[in-house]
């Protein structure tokens, strides 16, 4: 072992007893004598203050040591007065043997504190359960100051966690009570009542027992409700709600909540008649109501005006076919179809069925209008020379012409069956006759809804044996969201025959089916040698097992099926009709600036299926077709119902319908505008995702069509506006 020294003999620090130059430990104290230097690790005597090997000052590195140990200390200390006794024992036992005689102090300072640690604890032990009942019987007794004043003091370490909660909780509240009860003089003085109120109310729930701040609550609140109908007396309605909202529980009788729901309600149907931008068959029920709960509501005058006017202008701006709902001006759901000027109406093809039996029957009439071989143009029908082509059947060969063909959907609620007469012109087959068979609910029924084929296929033995549908052509609807949709950019030089190749090709790439398992339906949408429009091709594939149960579900009624049609096809050939006979008529004219065929081919037409579990979304356009199915429907409206209104489904069904069934007409309406969320921002999402697959589109007009086409204010939640 090298050293420092020449090892002389040594003397021991702590008892001055000399050792020979080769002894390692003191024989009077058996204190060691040697340390190793903190930088060259050689051996050098304790007392020495420098190293003679490297020259490293070693009293500078002991006063180190000795100050690292005298701040443990002192955090020992610290934690001790907290409470933390424990750990302060802990920390300090590291210091009380130390090998080097030097630190002796350091060591009794560190006994001490442990001693008085362990005293400490004793102590707080036995007073601890003391302090604990004294607590829990001020707390009881709400004496929040003498609970301060009690546990304050306390080392917080030593405090349970319920004492220290307590502390806690009640430093707030007195903290609290203090700034509301300042409040509280300021508003007496100003003669604010509601705020008065509201600062009072704050007040008893802090301090519960306090009967001085009970009577002077109860003194404020009788004169803020006599305000508040005083307010009411005179038709201030918001005013009067905004009043008796402020007061506390104990005011809420039956006749209070009788007056205040008189009260909140006028207010709503007030607010609900002065934002209505166009008129509904519900508005003249609502201003009903309005005078019922308000006889002598001097504004009602107002309002029946605005909704005269509202009714006028209604008229003239929208069809009397569709429910347009498309604000023209504004553009309105922030989708990035930019509207143009709506039509004011046209005729076609006796409409008078559709809107007299409802709008629903779009699917059935497309189909019907494929039965009987009428088909709508394929590619430009701006022009009267376009090409024009069948739309493809899922399975089963063409037809020949006849004079009747039937369309037959097979709906979630009813089945919708429509027959076309055709009179040899594709754009004139008549609308013969239209039939709705309702399905009823099974008890329990609801959301999830199932086809009762029983059901279904009594109906339809009735609907065959009444018309005679075995000795003509039937085409049937197979639903949107149960198929796989493909959307094809075809390149505009490649041969027009091989288009339909290209479409399957790109079929059989994507679609995650074997193509020998499923049915297939395809049309492409070509300009007519118009260079600006690009060709397009949609295809969409059914399984084969859901397709074939539907057809054989039909068939054993007796009826022939003659085709399977997507629903979403179904739509677009109505569409196309009534398209062509607003062309034929010329209603078409005016829709530009220029009203030139360039302009006329910019157009599109979005149209919104809404039925009970599912709603299509149908953008038609020249240079092509884009849909999707959504599976939300009334359904979900009614569940909503059933929720915010704890009815039973039948019940909500009826309230949806007629929302003024209500006793209290805001609640459902918020209900259903809060369902309407979803499908509002899956058709912004589908205006985005079609104009990305068809172009830049200009939007002519918007339909609702279906069941959502009766359900009142539907069109208006769906365009994002409240009314």
């Amino acid at each position: 072992m090298g050293v420092s020294a020449s090892m002389t003999d040594a003397v021991c620090g702590k008892c001055n007893k000399p050792a020979g130059a080769d002894v390692q430990f003191c024989s009077g104290c058996g204190q060691p004598l040697w340390q190793n230097c903190p930088e060259c690790r050689i051996s050098v005597l304790l007392a020495q203050q420098f190293c003679n090997g490297c020259g490293t000052n070693l009293h500078v590195h002991f006063e180190k040591q000795l100050g690292e140990a005298n701040k443990l200390l002192d955090r020992c200390e610290k934690i001790s007065t907290e409470g933390k006794f424990d750990q302060a024992s802990r920390l300090a036992g590291m210091l009380v043997k130390p090998q080097d005689y030097r630190f002796q102090a350091v060591a009794d300072r560190a006994a001490k504190i442990i001693a008085e640690s362990e005293k400490q604890q004793g102590y707080w032990s036995e007073e601890l359960v003391k302090l604990e009942r004294r607590a829990k019987r001020y707390s009881s007794e709400d004496r929040g100051k003498d609970i301060v004043a009690l546990l304050d003091p306390v080392p917080p370490g030593v405090l349970t966690e319920e004492l220290a909660n307590l502390l806690s909780n009640t430093k707030q509240k007195l903290s609290a009570l203090s700034s509301c009860k300042s409040d509280l003089k300021k508003a007496l003085a100003e003669k604010r009542y509601t705020d008065a109120v509201g600062l009072l109310t704050q007040i008893v729930e802090l301090s519960p027992s306090n009967e001085k701040y009970k009577k002077q609550l109860n003194e404020v609140a009788a004169k803020v409700r006599s305000k508040a109908e005083a307010l009411g007396g005179a038709g201030q309605f918001s005013k009067a709600v905004q009043m008796l909202q402020t007061l506390p529980a104990n005011f809420k009788d039956e006749e209070f909540l009788a007056r205040f729901n008189t009260y909140e309600e006028a207010v709503y149907l007030r607010l609900m008649l002065a934002k209505a931008t166009y008129y509904t068959p519900l508005l003249p029920g609502v201003l009903d109501r309005l005078e019922k709960i308000t006889p002598d509501d001097d504004k009602v005058s107002v309002l029946k005006k605005r909704a005269s006017e509202t009714r006028k202008r209604s008229k003239s701006l929208f069809t009397e076919l569709w429910p347009e709902w498309m604000k023209p001006e504004t553009g309105s759901l922030g989708i990035p179809i930019v509207p143009t000027k709506l039509p004011s109406a046209f005729p076609g093809a006796q409409p008078e069925c559709i809107t007299t039996r409802g709008t629903q029957f779009m699917v059935a009439l497309g189909m019907a209008i494929q039965a009987v071989q009428a088909p709508m143009p394929k590619g430009d029908f701006l022009a009267k020379d376009a090409p024009k082509g069948l739309m493809s059947k899922l399975f089963g060969k063409k037809s020949e012409t006849t004079e009747f063909g039937w369309g037959i959907d097979v709906g979630d609620s009813s089945i919708k069956a429509v027959r076309v007469r055709y009179t040899g012109e594709p754009a004139r087959a008549q609308i013969d006759n239209a039939v709705q068979i309702p399905l009823e609910l099974k008890p329990g029924q609801g959301k999830i809804r199932k086809l009762d084929p029983n059901v279904v296929v009594a109906a339809l033995k009735k609907l065959s044996g009444d018309f005679s549908l075995a000795e003509q052509p039937v085409i049937i609807n197979f639903p949107g969201n149960e198929l796989i949709t493909r959307f094809v950019l075809l390149p505009p030089t490649a041969d027009k025959k091989k288009y339909d190749d290209f479409v399957l090709q790109d079929g059989r790439a994507n679609i995650p089916m074997p193509m020998d398992m499923v049915f297939t339906a395809m049309h492409v949408s070509d300009a007519g040698g118009n260079e600006r429009i690009a060709p397009s091709g949609i295809l969409v594939a059914g399984k084969k097992p859901d397709i074939e149960a539907r057809k054989a579900l039909v068939e054993s009624a007796g009826i022939k099926v003659t085709g399977v049609m997507p629903e979403p096809f179904a739509l677009w050939n109505s569409l196309q009709a009534i398209s062509q006979v607003e062309l034929e008529n010329n209603i078409s004219q005016g829709e530009t600036s220029d009203g030139s065929e360039a302009g006329r081919t910019s157009h599109a037409d979005l149209l919104i299926d809404v039925g009970h579990q599912r709603t299509n979304i149908l953008i038609s356009h020249p240079k092509g077709l884009w849909f999707r199915t959504l599976d939300w429907g009334l359904s979900d409206m009614t569940n909503a119902l059933c929720s915010a209104q704890q009815l039973t489904y039948g019940e909500a069904e009826k309230m949806r319908r007629e929302p003024l069934r209500a006793s209290h007409l805001q609640i459902p309406m918020d209900a259903m505008l809060s369902a309407c969320q979803i499908p509002r921002r899956e058709l912004e999402r589908s205006a985005y995702v079609a104009r990305e697959s068809i172009g830049e589109l200009r939007l002519r007009r918007a339909m609702l069509v279906g069941g959502g086409a009766f359900q009142p204010f539907l069109s208006s939640w769906l365009n994002g506006c409240p009314f």
